[in-house]
């Protein structure tokens, strides 16, 4: 784990993020989190100071000798003479350089300090030298450069613009930090930050509760001066108190709430109220807190974490506490730097381009085409592009064009009336109608005869539909995007495709990358794909070693992300524990489970292999071979017959 590459700081996010909703004692938590920090920056020393009133002590030091320890805290509270200074109103009045960046005193020196209040220097011998020109007492408050070390970075940890405490690294080495790592460590501060205000929350939510069972007179007096939201409900669910921080999440002021029935002032779900009550039984077992969304209006939504508890006086009572984790949870995007779209994902630069493409296509009305070998997600860039777009709320209807002959697509696209055909019994809306006031998504639509090419061309220039069998045109307002993995230009030229729909089709245009092209997202596919799959299987897979990641990240993924999504559902599968290893991938990863004979190293060859070799392990099932190779049934076929692969 190394900060230093994009890898390692998506990992220390999910690392991070994981330490910290992790239910165990704050000690423990703060202990993991400098154990984390310091392995991935890779210093000799880190120490983490959470605030105690106006003071900064330690809690947690790793790589710092004691004796450092104990003279540096000295120094912070102290004058030259070794007495504790003061200000006018009898508050510790730090000399050192740590509490001068912690009181925002350094003025003198503002361009060694970020925006955000961060001190950072990757030399303090030049440091020394800019201070000692100034009027700033050195003797024992430098005793950081004074033990060697020369890189130095002081780190705000900050939640809701609260100082809550201070992460500090060092190291004797010259530049062992840049200023990019001192960024990155600043926005991991303020999900630490959230963290440790969360930790402290639930302390005094504990001794919150131990005052309920001993002082039930005052308890809601004092629940008022938290920011853990609290809401107390009678025995027919109707609000009796709520303090100011719940006050947030209702519809409505104080007085409109009280006595009314809880579902009608915060709309949750059903199905998140049946978790949130399930608490009541399991205050101190597995469940624990519950996650849960809560929208009151546009732009007012919130991520709550959420408990309840009967009124130990009055066990008809029920009391709800709420902690807000919005920011926490807006603050998991350091996972994939904008990594994830809708359900698409990716952080590389091509995958960015593809979402700023989508964003822009989106905001305009005009037909569109997505382009991309097979399994790079078509149907999800499209989907991306329609609930992106003002049509969002409309219908998506998918329509897959390969392998369907002209008489039952036209049918399909268009309707038909009752008698057109043998079997036309009644008459019947196509998708194109069906899509009214949506988008309609056209897939392989290079596979169409140019007599239908035709047909869809008039469509859309007329912006209409005839049903098959009828004479009149009915008016229809639908959105196409279209998909294919065909060069449609070479099917131009080749007389395939129609030059006229072509340009009327990628008048807006998006190409997506092959896996191949984009191998840093692998790692965050496989852990998006991952908690998708377990949720499905109901597994939970928490992840992959290293030797089963460093496959995932050299094979040649022919099939792409549809390929990576059947070997990761083929590991899980097959994972004996949490973690899937080499030996739980499919043998189209790890090499050929039939005979010593190597895979050819052409890229058309080796695809034709693995077909034949899916084939063989499926006793020549279709369906079992597309589904091991990670492509649709249509793409097997015609793969088939473009190889003369016959089993």
């Amino acid at each position: 784990m190394d900060i230093r590459t994009a890898h390692g700081r998506e990992l220390l996010a999910v690392r991070l993020l994981e330490e910290l909703n992790r239910k165990q004692e704050r000690a423990e938590t703060i202990r993991s989190i400098l154990f984390l920090l310091r392995d991935a920056t890779g210093v000799e020393a880190a120490g983490l100071r959470v605030r105690e009133g106006n003071d900064f002590p330690y809690y947690e030091v790793s790589g710092f000798e004691l004796d450092f320890v104990t003279m540096e805290r000295s120094v912070c509270s102290s004058s030259e003479k070794g007495e504790r200074q003061c200000d006018s109103a009898g508050k510790p009045d730090y000399e050192c350089l740590c509490g001068n960046v912690l009181q925002g005193a350094m003025g003198l020196y503002a361009p060694l300090l970020s925006d955000s209040g961060s001190f950072f220097t990757s030399d303090m011998a030049q440091l020394v030298e800019t201070l000692e020109t100034a009027d700033f007492p050195l003797n024992l408050r430098l005793e950081c450069f004074r033990r060697g070390y020369r890189t130095l970075a002081l780190v705000p940890l900050k939640a809701e613009g609260e100082l809550l405490g201070l992460l500090q690294l060092a190291d004797k080495e010259v530049g062992k930090l840049t200023e990019e790592h001192v960024r990155y460590l600043q926005r991991v501060g303020n999900a630490i930050g959230v963290g440790l205000h969360k930790l402290r929350s639930d302390e005094k939510m504990e001794e919150m509760y131990r005052l309920l069972k001993s002082s039930h007179d005052n308890h809601l007096s004092t629940l008022n001066l938290l920011r853990l939201g609290v809401i107390v409900t009678d025995e027919a669910d109707k609000v009796t108190f709520l303090n100011e921080t719940a006050c947030r999440f209702v519809q409505g002021n104080r007085e409109a709430v009280i006595g009314r029935q809880l579902g009608q002032v915060m709309p949750v779900s059903d199905d998140d109220m049946g978790r949130l009550s399930g608490t009541l039984a399991h205050r101190k077992g597995d469940s624990g807190p519950v996650q849960f969304q809560l929208e009151l209006a546009p732009g007012r939504r919130f991520w709550l974490e959420g408990e309840v508890h009967r009124d130990p006086l009055d066990l008809r009572r029920k009391v709800f506490l709420l902690y807000d984790l919005t920011e926490l949870y807006d603050l998991r995007q350091l996972l994939g730097e904008r990594g994830e779209f809708f359900d698409m994902v990716g952080h590389s630069a091509e995958m960015q381009d593809v979402f700023r493409r989508i964003r822009d296509i989106a905001s305009v009305d005009l037909t569109a085409l997505v382009e991309g070998d097979t399994g790079t997600g078509k149907e999800l860039a499209a989907r991306a592009i329609h609930s992106a777009s003002r049509r969002a709320d409309g219908p998506f209807v998918a329509v897959n064009c390969a392998g369907l002959s002209d008489p039952l697509l036209s049918s399909q696209l268009f309707g038909h009336i009752k008698g057109a055909f043998t079997g036309a019994t009644q008459d019947r809306k196509g998708y194109f109608e069906a899509a009214s006031g949506g988008t309609l998504f056209l897939d392989e639509i290079g596979d169409i005869s140019p007599k239908l090419q035709a047909t869809l061309l008039r469509v859309l220039e007329e912006k209409t539909v005839t049903r098959v069998g009828d004479t009149r045109p009915r008016p229809v307002d639908v959105r196409v995007v279209a998909a294919t993995h065909h060069d449609l230009a070479k099917d131009v030229e080749q007389g395939l495709f129609r030059t006229d729909l072509l340009y009327r089709l990628r008048v807006a245009r998006v190409i997506l990358p092959p896996l191949t092209k984009r191998r840093e997202d692998i790692p965050l596919l496989v852990g998006v794909l991952l908690r998708r799959i377990s949720a499905a299987m109901g597994k939970q897979v928490k992840g992959m070693d290293k030797g089963a990641m460093k496959l995932l990240s050299t094979h040649s993924w022919p099939g792409n992300v549809r390929e990576l999504r059947s070997c990761l559902e083929y590991a899980s599968l097959h994972c004996a524990g949490k973690i899937i290893r080499e030996e739980d991938l499919p043998p189209e990863i790890t090499g050929p489970r039939y005979g010593s004979t190597p895979m050819p190293d052409d890229p058309k060859e080796r695809e034709k292999a693995r077909i034949r070799q899916a084939l063989v392990e499926t006793s020549g099932n279709r369906k079992a071979a597309a589904q091991l190779l990670g492509i649709g049934r249509a793409t097997l076929y015609r793969k088939l017959s473009q190889f003369q692969i016959a089993d």
